[in-house]
This record gives structure tokens, sequence and C-alpha cells, in this order.
């Protein structure tokens, strides 16, 4: 009688459990050892990319579930050549999120966003022949459709459709809603599936990383 109670309580325990990260809900089972700073963030190496073996972290900070806002603040070091990639609200493993990678060549910085099967690129013509790179990005991922937006650290922090061009923000996904020929871009990318946050890159070159802070934008 006992082992089969034991036994009942384990499958209710793994029932619930499965329920939560169905949800994408934080559980205890989600419980990382961080064994190392990088920009005064706790970080654990997950392994490098399947493509050229560039290293890959998951940062310290987790939303309590798919269904937030947050923004994170990223100051790094881009020096010509180099690349970095940032994982916004993505699995452990830092699939399933916002990908937001920065590569500079012929001291121009480009900016390529993707989510689900939609991917579009900006240069970020504020950091041109600047190496470092001090941005901050909200992810409003309680939208059904994406709704991101980066802007530089020290403002200006607007978030009106087309701030990009206003001179108020970096970019902001719905100013890019649909395509230059008038098809559904961000407007039918779904949103993120996950609640870490990581990046894939060189170390040497993150100076600090905060995620997972209040989201600056309400709309």
């Amino acid at each position: 009688m006992k082992t089969l109670k034991l036994f009942l309580t384990i499958v209710l325990s793994l029932s619930l459990s499965s329920c939560a990260e169905l949800k994408g809900d934080s559980t205890g089972a989600n419980d990382i050892i961080f064994d190392t700073l990088i920009g005064g963030t706790g970080a654990v190496s997950v392994g490098g990319d399947q493509n050229g073996g560039a290293q890959r972290f998951l940062l310290d900070g987790q939303a309590p579930n798919v269904n937030t806002g947050a923004n994170f603040k990223l100051n790094f070091r881009l020096p010509e050549k180099q690349s970095l990639t940032f994982h916004l609200y993505s699995f452990s493993d830092l699939t399933g999120g916002v990908n937001v990678n920065f590569s500079r060549n012929d001291g121009k910085l480009t900016m390529t966003m993707s989510l689900n099967t939609v991917s579009h690129s900006r240069e970020i013509k504020e950091f041109e022949n600047i190496e470092e790179v001090d941005i901050t990005i909200d992810i409003h991922n309680d939208h059904p459709n994406a709704h991101n937006l980066m802007w530089k650290t020290s403002g200006p922090f607007g978030d009106a459709e087309e701030c990009e061009f206003d001179g108020d923000c970096l970019y902001n996904t719905e100013t890019f809603a649909l395509d230059d020929d008038f098809n559904p871009l961000w407007s039918n990318a779904g949103k993120a599936s996950g609640t870490f946050w990581g990046y894939t890159g060189d170390p040497n070159l993150i100076i600090s990383l905060s995620g997972f802070l209040d989201a600056l934008s309400n709309v």
C-alpha cells in the first residue's frame, strides 16, 4: 500500500511539473548553478554552437512565465569582423527565443533580429565606427505577435510606430509589421517560447549585462 501511495505521489508531481513547463512557468526544476560572472551577471557555459563553435552562455535571470514584458541592458565591445548574438525569452538551451545578432563590417554595425521564421536586418548608424555598443531592448512577450523595441541606453526612449525614423528609438518591430511588398513580417511572427536568456560569442567582448528588468515601454 505504501508503495502504491509513493508511486501515485511521484506521478502527480511529474504531472504538475509538466503542466507548469507547458505554460512557461518558472519551476524549481529550472534551478541552475551559475559558475562564473560575465558582465556582472552570473553565467554558465552551454557549449559551442553548431556552426563555428562559438561559445554559448546561459545567463542568470528568468521571467516568471512567457507572457510577460521585460527590458535587457546590453553593453559590449564589437571590433571589426566580430559578432555577438543575444537570446531573449529562450529555452535554457538558448533556442525558441528572440535572437538579436550584432555584427560589424567596414565600421558599420548591423543588427539582425529573428524570431520563429521571421528575420530582419537594419544598419544601426548611431554606432558606426564606434566600438563600444550600449543599448537596451524591450521584449513585449505579452503581445500575440512580436513587439520589440531597441534604444541607446542613454535614450531617447520613444515607442511610437516609426520612432526609428524620428530618431526616438533604434528599432521598433511595429514599424516593420509588413515587408516592402506589404506582406506580413513581424505581424505574423508569433512570440518567444521560453523564460531564459543568454548569448553566443566571445565573453571578453562583454562589458555589462542586465536582464529581465522592468520594461521601459508599456505600449
